[in-house]
Protein backbone atom coordinates (compact mmCIF):
# COMPACT_ATOMS: atom_id res chain seq x y z
CA UNK A 1 0.00 0.00 0.00
CA UNK A 2 1.32 3.98 -0.41
CA UNK A 3 1.24 4.09 3.52
CA UNK A 4 3.59 1.03 4.07
CA UNK A 5 5.40 1.99 0.81
CA UNK A 6 6.28 5.50 2.51
CA UNK A 7 6.85 3.84 5.79
CA UNK A 8 9.29 2.00 4.59
CA UNK A 9 11.20 4.80 2.58
CA UNK A 10 11.17 6.50 5.46
CA UNK A 11 13.00 4.15 7.73
CA UNK A 12 15.45 3.61 4.71
CA UNK A 13 15.98 7.18 4.45
CA UNK A 14 16.90 7.97 8.54
CA UNK A 15 19.13 4.71 8.70
CA UNK A 16 21.36 6.21 5.43
CA UNK A 17 21.21 9.40 7.62
CA UNK A 18 22.29 8.17 11.21
CA UNK A 19 25.00 6.02 9.07
CA UNK A 20 26.50 8.84 7.05
CA UNK A 21 26.56 10.90 10.11
CA UNK A 22 28.27 8.34 12.34
CA UNK A 23 30.64 7.97 9.73
CA UNK A 24 31.42 11.63 9.71
CA UNK A 25 32.30 11.67 12.87
CA UNK A 26 34.47 8.06 12.85
CA UNK A 27 36.73 9.46 10.36
CA UNK A 28 37.21 12.79 10.99
CA UNK A 29 34.68 14.76 8.49
CA UNK A 30 33.66 18.03 8.92
CA UNK A 31 30.30 17.42 10.49
CA UNK A 32 28.97 20.93 9.73
CA UNK A 33 29.46 20.09 6.17
CA UNK A 34 27.41 16.80 6.62
CA UNK A 35 24.33 19.09 7.37
CA UNK A 36 24.57 21.81 4.70
CA UNK A 37 24.11 18.62 1.85
CA UNK A 38 20.23 17.17 1.82
CA UNK A 39 22.54 13.62 0.91
CA UNK A 40 19.94 12.35 -1.47
CA UNK A 41 18.47 13.42 -4.42
CA UNK A 42 15.13 15.05 -2.92
CA UNK A 43 14.90 17.13 0.14
CA UNK A 44 12.35 15.54 2.41
CA UNK A 45 11.18 18.24 4.37
CA UNK A 46 9.90 19.76 0.94
CA UNK A 47 9.11 16.28 -1.50
CA UNK A 48 7.97 12.75 -1.03
CA UNK A 49 9.20 10.00 -2.95
CA UNK A 50 10.25 12.75 -5.67
CA UNK A 51 6.60 14.80 -5.48
CA UNK A 52 5.51 17.69 -3.89
CA UNK A 53 4.30 17.45 -0.30
CA UNK A 54 1.15 18.50 -0.19
CA UNK A 55 -1.62 19.99 2.76
CA UNK A 56 -4.68 22.16 2.70
CA UNK A 57 -3.92 25.34 1.35
CA UNK A 58 -7.53 26.00 1.97
CA UNK A 59 -6.80 26.24 5.68
CA UNK A 60 -5.46 29.97 5.16
CA UNK A 61 -8.98 31.26 4.96
CA UNK A 62 -9.96 30.00 8.64
CA UNK A 63 -6.41 31.71 9.40
CA UNK A 64 -7.42 34.71 8.31
CA UNK A 65 -11.25 34.77 9.81
CA UNK A 66 -10.69 35.58 12.99
CA UNK A 67 -13.03 35.35 16.02
CA UNK A 68 -13.92 38.85 15.84
CA UNK A 69 -15.52 38.46 12.33
CA UNK A 70 -18.84 37.65 11.47
CA UNK A 71 -19.76 35.72 8.38
CA UNK A 72 -23.72 35.95 7.32
CA UNK A 73 -25.73 33.18 6.84
CA UNK A 74 -26.61 34.24 3.09
CA UNK A 75 -24.91 37.03 0.45
CA UNK A 76 -26.02 40.79 1.70
CA UNK A 77 -27.28 42.44 -1.54
CA UNK A 78 -24.68 43.67 -4.16
CA UNK A 79 -24.13 45.49 -7.02
CA UNK A 80 -22.35 43.22 -9.34
CA UNK A 81 -21.54 39.52 -8.77
CA UNK A 82 -18.31 38.21 -10.71
CA UNK A 83 -18.11 33.96 -11.57
CA UNK A 84 -15.69 31.69 -11.40
CA UNK A 85 -16.86 30.20 -14.66
CA UNK A 86 -15.39 26.72 -14.36
CA UNK A 87 -16.32 26.16 -10.63
CA UNK A 88 -19.91 27.20 -11.45
CA UNK A 89 -20.13 24.54 -14.51
CA UNK A 90 -18.52 21.94 -11.67
CA UNK A 91 -21.09 22.63 -9.29
CA UNK A 92 -23.56 22.87 -12.02
CA UNK A 93 -24.13 19.29 -12.58
CA UNK A 94 -26.26 18.45 -16.25
CA UNK A 95 -28.70 15.58 -14.42
CA UNK A 96 -31.01 14.96 -17.04
CA UNK A 97 -30.18 16.97 -19.97
CA UNK A 98 -29.61 15.02 -23.00
CA UNK A 99 -27.42 17.35 -24.96
CA UNK A 100 -25.13 20.32 -24.32
CA UNK A 101 -28.21 22.78 -25.86
CA UNK A 102 -30.07 21.40 -22.92
CA UNK A 103 -27.47 21.85 -20.46
CA UNK A 104 -27.27 25.16 -21.49
CA UNK A 105 -30.80 25.97 -21.92
CA UNK A 106 -31.93 24.70 -18.76
CA UNK A 107 -29.36 24.83 -15.92
CA UNK A 108 -26.76 27.18 -17.07
CA UNK A 109 -28.77 29.76 -18.64
CA UNK A 110 -31.68 30.00 -15.92
CA UNK A 111 -28.50 30.20 -13.10
CA UNK A 112 -26.99 33.39 -14.75
CA UNK A 113 -30.58 34.52 -14.63
CA UNK A 114 -31.31 33.80 -11.26
CA UNK A 115 -28.03 35.75 -10.19
CA UNK A 116 -28.44 38.86 -12.82
CA UNK A 117 -31.94 39.15 -11.15
CA UNK A 118 -30.21 40.28 -7.68
CA UNK A 119 -27.88 42.50 -8.62
CA UNK A 120 -27.12 44.81 -11.77
CA UNK A 121 -24.13 43.47 -13.30
CA UNK A 122 -22.70 39.71 -13.69
CA UNK A 123 -19.43 38.71 -15.02
CA UNK A 124 -18.50 35.19 -16.29
CA UNK A 125 -14.62 34.34 -15.68
CA UNK A 126 -13.38 31.51 -17.42
CA UNK A 127 -9.88 30.22 -17.12
CA UNK A 128 -7.41 29.32 -20.37
CA UNK A 129 -6.21 26.58 -20.50
CA UNK A 130 -2.64 26.37 -21.53
CA UNK A 131 0.24 23.71 -22.68
CA UNK A 132 3.19 25.41 -21.45
CA UNK A 133 1.16 25.82 -18.10
CA UNK A 134 2.83 25.27 -14.77
CA UNK A 135 -1.00 24.51 -13.62
CA UNK A 136 -0.59 21.32 -16.02
CA UNK A 137 1.04 19.27 -14.64
CA UNK A 138 -1.31 19.85 -11.38
CA UNK A 139 -4.42 19.17 -13.32
CA UNK A 140 -3.11 15.77 -15.22
CA UNK A 141 -2.34 14.90 -11.27
CA UNK A 142 -6.43 15.03 -10.26
CA UNK A 143 -6.70 12.55 -13.32
CA UNK A 144 -7.99 12.44 -16.96
CA UNK A 145 -11.28 11.43 -19.21
CA UNK A 146 -11.89 11.03 -22.37
CA UNK A 147 -11.96 13.72 -25.12
CA UNK A 148 -15.20 14.68 -26.71
CA UNK A 149 -16.98 17.57 -29.47
CA UNK A 150 -18.27 19.71 -27.73
CA UNK A 151 -21.24 20.84 -30.17
CA UNK A 152 -24.85 22.01 -29.40
CA UNK A 153 -26.14 18.57 -30.47
CA UNK A 154 -23.78 16.41 -28.47
CA UNK A 155 -24.80 13.75 -26.02
CA UNK A 156 -23.45 15.76 -22.67
CA UNK A 157 -22.19 12.79 -20.24
CA UNK A 158 -23.90 12.85 -17.61
CA UNK A 159 -22.67 9.80 -15.65
CA UNK A 160 -19.14 10.55 -16.63
CA UNK A 161 -19.55 14.70 -16.24
CA UNK A 162 -15.91 14.90 -13.91
CA UNK A 163 -14.23 12.93 -16.16
CA UNK A 164 -15.73 14.70 -18.87
CA UNK A 165 -13.84 18.41 -17.22
CA UNK A 166 -10.49 16.77 -16.48
CA UNK A 167 -9.77 17.64 -20.28
CA UNK A 168 -8.88 20.31 -21.18
CA UNK A 169 -10.07 20.88 -24.70
CA UNK A 170 -13.87 19.56 -23.90
CA UNK A 171 -13.82 22.68 -21.26
CA UNK A 172 -12.83 24.82 -23.58
CA UNK A 173 -14.93 23.98 -26.04
CA UNK A 174 -17.89 24.25 -23.66
CA UNK A 175 -16.96 27.08 -22.75
CA UNK A 176 -17.13 28.60 -26.22
CA UNK A 177 -20.57 27.56 -26.42
CA UNK A 178 -21.67 28.73 -22.97
CA UNK A 179 -20.58 32.46 -23.95
CA UNK A 180 -22.00 32.71 -27.32
CA UNK A 181 -25.43 32.03 -25.21
CA UNK A 182 -24.83 34.01 -22.33
CA UNK A 183 -24.17 36.89 -25.41
CA UNK A 184 -27.90 36.01 -26.43
CA UNK A 185 -29.38 36.71 -23.09
CA UNK A 186 -32.22 39.54 -22.47
CA UNK A 187 -30.90 41.60 -19.97
CA UNK A 188 -32.66 44.56 -20.16
CA UNK A 189 -31.11 47.46 -18.29
CA UNK A 190 -28.91 44.97 -16.58
CA UNK A 191 -25.44 44.38 -18.11
CA UNK A 192 -23.35 40.74 -18.47
CA UNK A 193 -19.62 40.29 -19.39
CA UNK A 194 -18.32 36.90 -20.10
CA UNK A 195 -14.77 36.12 -21.13
CA UNK A 196 -13.65 33.66 -24.32
CA UNK A 197 -9.74 33.25 -24.01
CA UNK A 198 -8.53 36.73 -23.81
CA UNK A 199 -11.40 38.64 -25.01
CA UNK A 200 -14.01 39.78 -22.87
CA UNK A 201 -17.49 40.17 -24.19
CA UNK A 202 -20.60 42.76 -23.35
CA UNK A 203 -24.56 42.25 -23.57
CA UNK A 204 -23.88 45.70 -24.90
CA UNK A 205 -22.32 45.89 -27.60
CA UNK A 206 -21.78 49.90 -28.15
CA UNK A 207 -19.58 49.39 -24.44
CA UNK A 208 -16.16 50.06 -23.95
CA UNK A 209 -14.17 47.26 -23.14
CA UNK A 210 -10.43 48.49 -24.16
CA UNK A 211 -9.78 48.51 -20.17
CA UNK A 212 -9.79 45.42 -19.56
CA UNK A 213 -10.15 43.35 -22.71
CA UNK A 214 -8.37 41.23 -23.88
CA UNK A 215 -6.08 40.10 -21.05
CA UNK A 216 -3.69 37.48 -21.12
CA UNK A 217 -3.98 35.70 -17.86
CA UNK A 218 -4.50 32.18 -17.97
CA UNK A 219 -5.70 31.70 -14.38
CA UNK A 220 -9.39 32.95 -13.68
CA UNK A 221 -8.44 34.54 -10.19
CA UNK A 222 -6.22 37.66 -11.33
CA UNK A 223 -9.34 37.96 -14.02
CA UNK A 224 -11.73 37.88 -11.07
CA UNK A 225 -10.12 40.35 -9.44
CA UNK A 226 -10.05 43.04 -12.61
CA UNK A 227 -13.72 42.43 -13.31
CA UNK A 228 -14.54 43.17 -9.82
CA UNK A 229 -12.02 46.65 -10.11
CA UNK A 230 -13.99 47.45 -13.47
CA UNK A 231 -17.46 47.11 -11.77
CA UNK A 232 -16.23 49.43 -9.05
CA UNK A 233 -14.96 51.89 -11.24
CA UNK A 234 -18.61 51.38 -12.50
CA UNK A 235 -19.69 52.87 -9.23
CA UNK A 236 -20.78 49.38 -8.15
CA UNK A 237 -19.65 49.47 -4.84
CA UNK A 238 -20.88 46.19 -3.52
CA UNK A 239 -19.69 43.31 -5.24
CA UNK A 240 -19.30 39.46 -4.54
CA UNK A 241 -17.07 37.06 -5.94
CA UNK A 242 -18.13 33.07 -6.34
CA UNK A 243 -15.56 31.12 -6.04
CA UNK A 244 -14.27 27.61 -4.85
CA UNK A 245 -10.67 29.06 -5.15
CA UNK A 246 -8.85 29.99 -1.57
CA UNK A 247 -6.30 31.60 -3.72
CA UNK A 248 -9.15 34.19 -5.14
CA UNK A 249 -9.39 34.67 -1.24
CA UNK A 250 -5.79 35.63 -0.85
CA UNK A 251 -5.74 37.58 -3.76
CA UNK A 252 -9.23 39.33 -2.55
CA UNK A 253 -7.90 40.35 0.61
CA UNK A 254 -4.33 41.68 -1.19
CA UNK A 255 -6.02 43.65 -3.62
CA UNK A 256 -9.04 45.11 -1.48
CA UNK A 257 -7.60 48.40 -1.43
CA UNK A 258 -6.77 48.82 -4.78
CA UNK A 259 -10.14 47.80 -5.94
CA UNK A 260 -11.92 50.53 -5.12
CA UNK A 261 -15.24 48.53 -3.59
CA UNK A 262 -17.08 49.51 -0.28
CA UNK A 263 -17.87 46.24 0.28
CA UNK A 264 -16.20 43.32 -1.51
CA UNK A 265 -17.85 39.41 -0.42
CA UNK A 266 -16.42 35.69 -1.43
CA UNK A 267 -19.29 33.00 -1.40
CA UNK A 268 -16.84 30.92 -1.25
CA UNK A 269 -17.16 27.07 -1.05
CA UNK A 270 -20.20 24.17 -1.92
CA UNK A 271 -22.71 22.32 -0.52
CA UNK A 272 -22.98 22.84 3.34
CA UNK A 273 -19.61 24.05 3.61
CA UNK A 274 -20.49 27.51 2.08
CA UNK A 275 -18.91 31.11 3.41
CA UNK A 276 -19.83 33.98 2.99
CA UNK A 277 -16.66 36.29 3.25
CA UNK A 278 -16.42 39.63 3.68
CA UNK A 279 -13.18 40.45 2.58
CA UNK A 280 -13.03 44.09 3.02
CA UNK A 281 -13.89 43.07 7.50
CA UNK A 282 -10.51 41.11 6.56
CA UNK A 283 -8.66 43.55 4.56
CA UNK A 284 -9.35 46.10 7.46
CA UNK A 285 -7.83 43.43 10.43
CA UNK A 286 -4.63 43.44 9.16
CA UNK A 287 -1.62 45.74 8.55
CA UNK A 288 -1.70 47.29 5.12
CA UNK A 289 1.59 45.58 5.11
CA UNK A 290 0.25 42.34 5.52
CA UNK A 291 -2.48 42.43 3.03
CA UNK A 292 0.34 43.25 0.49
CA UNK A 293 2.51 40.48 1.64
CA UNK A 294 -0.51 38.14 1.77
CA UNK A 295 0.22 35.96 -1.47
CA UNK A 296 3.68 35.54 -1.18
CA UNK A 297 2.99 34.15 2.26
CA UNK A 298 0.68 31.76 0.87
CA UNK A 299 2.93 30.50 -1.95
CA UNK A 300 5.88 30.43 0.30
CA UNK A 301 3.84 27.90 2.66
CA UNK A 302 2.56 26.05 -0.15
CA UNK A 303 0.09 26.55 -3.16
CA UNK A 304 -0.95 24.40 -6.06
CA UNK A 305 2.74 24.90 -7.87
CA UNK A 306 5.32 25.21 -4.65
CA UNK A 307 5.30 22.22 -1.85
CA UNK A 308 4.66 22.56 1.36
CA UNK A 309 7.00 22.28 4.41
CA UNK A 310 6.39 18.57 5.94
CA UNK A 311 3.75 18.83 8.41
CA UNK A 312 3.81 22.61 8.87
CA UNK A 313 0.22 23.63 7.56
CA UNK A 314 -1.30 26.76 6.73
CA UNK A 315 -2.24 27.25 10.80
CA UNK A 316 0.90 26.58 12.03
CA UNK A 317 3.14 29.03 9.59
CA UNK A 318 -0.15 31.95 10.15
CA UNK A 319 0.64 31.61 13.85
CA UNK A 320 4.35 31.91 13.52
CA UNK A 321 3.90 34.80 11.55
CA UNK A 322 1.76 36.76 13.90
CA UNK A 323 4.62 36.40 16.12
CA UNK A 324 7.73 36.66 13.87
CA UNK A 325 6.44 39.86 11.56
CA UNK A 326 9.55 40.91 10.75
CA UNK A 327 9.25 38.95 7.78
CA UNK A 328 6.71 40.35 7.07
CA UNK A 329 8.92 42.94 5.01
CA UNK A 330 10.52 39.91 3.36
CA UNK A 331 7.44 38.90 2.23
CA UNK A 332 6.35 41.91 0.51
CA UNK A 333 10.05 42.92 -1.00
CA UNK A 334 9.65 39.09 -2.24
CA UNK A 335 6.85 40.58 -4.75
CA UNK A 336 8.75 43.64 -5.89
CA UNK A 337 9.79 43.44 -9.44
CA UNK A 338 13.90 43.55 -9.39
CA UNK A 339 16.51 40.71 -10.40
CA UNK A 340 17.70 39.43 -7.17
CA UNK A 341 16.65 39.76 -3.23
CA UNK A 342 18.51 41.23 -0.99
CA UNK A 343 20.70 39.27 1.43
CA UNK A 344 18.58 40.95 4.01
CA UNK A 345 15.60 39.12 3.04
CA UNK A 346 16.96 35.93 2.47
CA UNK A 347 17.63 35.74 6.04
CA UNK A 348 14.36 37.04 7.17
CA UNK A 349 12.91 33.67 5.21
CA UNK A 350 15.69 31.28 6.64
CA UNK A 351 14.84 32.42 10.32
CA UNK A 352 11.11 32.36 9.16
CA UNK A 353 11.61 28.17 7.95
CA UNK A 354 13.75 27.41 11.08
CA UNK A 355 11.22 29.18 13.51
CA UNK A 356 8.68 27.08 11.79
CA UNK A 357 10.39 23.93 12.19
CA UNK A 358 11.63 24.57 15.76
CA UNK A 359 10.04 27.94 17.75
CA UNK A 360 12.43 28.09 20.25
CA UNK A 361 15.74 27.76 18.06
CA UNK A 362 18.02 30.77 18.45
CA UNK A 363 19.83 29.66 15.21
CA UNK A 364 19.61 31.78 12.56
CA UNK A 365 21.58 29.68 10.11
CA UNK A 366 19.58 26.94 8.52
CA UNK A 367 22.16 24.33 8.25
CA UNK A 368 23.58 24.78 11.68
CA UNK A 369 19.37 24.28 12.96
CA UNK A 370 19.29 21.24 10.85
CA UNK A 371 22.11 19.93 13.29
CA UNK A 372 21.11 20.77 16.24
CA UNK A 373 17.38 19.78 15.51
CA UNK A 374 18.75 16.30 14.58
CA UNK A 375 21.12 15.70 16.87
CA UNK A 376 19.56 17.81 20.10
CA UNK A 377 15.74 17.38 19.51
CA UNK A 378 16.43 13.49 17.69
CA UNK A 379 13.77 14.19 14.94
CA UNK A 380 13.78 11.97 11.69
CA UNK A 381 15.65 12.66 8.56
CA UNK A 382 12.08 14.13 6.80
CA UNK A 383 11.45 16.67 10.19
CA UNK A 384 14.54 18.96 10.51
CA UNK A 385 14.40 21.98 7.56
CA UNK A 386 15.85 21.93 4.09
CA UNK A 387 19.42 22.57 3.66
CA UNK A 388 20.25 26.40 2.69
CA UNK A 389 20.71 25.32 -0.85
CA UNK A 390 17.17 23.62 -0.89
CA UNK A 391 15.72 26.40 0.52
CA UNK A 392 17.26 29.23 -1.68
CA UNK A 393 15.68 26.58 -4.50
CA UNK A 394 12.32 26.54 -3.01
CA UNK A 395 12.42 30.63 -2.85
CA UNK A 396 13.54 30.92 -6.17
CA UNK A 397 10.45 29.13 -7.44
CA UNK A 398 8.10 31.29 -5.68
CA UNK A 399 9.73 34.34 -6.34
CA UNK A 400 9.80 33.14 -9.77
CA UNK A 401 6.44 32.85 -10.33
CA UNK A 402 5.13 35.33 -8.03
CA UNK A 403 1.69 35.72 -10.51
CA UNK A 404 -0.75 36.45 -7.79
CA UNK A 405 0.72 39.62 -7.14
CA UNK A 406 0.22 40.46 -10.99
CA UNK A 407 -3.30 41.93 -9.60
CA UNK A 408 -1.48 45.16 -9.27
CA UNK A 409 -0.57 45.21 -12.75
CA UNK A 410 -3.83 44.75 -13.83
CA UNK A 411 -5.30 47.00 -11.55
CA UNK A 412 -3.21 50.11 -12.30
CA UNK A 413 -3.89 48.90 -16.15
CA UNK A 414 -8.08 49.06 -15.49
CA UNK A 415 -7.35 52.51 -13.89
CA UNK A 416 -5.50 54.19 -16.56
CA UNK A 417 -2.26 54.76 -14.53
CA UNK A 418 -0.64 52.62 -16.83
Amino acid sequence: SKLKTQLEMCKRDTGRFSRLYLACQSREGRVDDFFAHENQPFPPSLSQGGSFRSCKKSDVVGCMLKDDIATPSCLPLVDAIVLDGSAVVHMLDPKSSKTFSDYIHNIFIPFIQAQLSRTQRVDVVFDVYQATSLKQGIRQRRGTGKRRRVEPTSIVPTKQWKDFLRVDANKTELFELLVSSIAAMAVGNKRVFSTCGAEVLSSDSAFNLANFSPCSHEEADARLILHAHHAANANLKNIAIRTVDSDVVVIAVSAYTSIGADQLWVHYGTGRNITFIPIHEIARSLTPLQCQALPFFHAFTGCDTVPFFVCRGKRTAWDLWQTFPDVTEAFTECLQESDALSPECVALLERFVILLFDRTSGSVDINEARKLIFTQKRRSLENVPPTKAALEQHIKRVYGQRQPAQHQFLLTRVSGDG
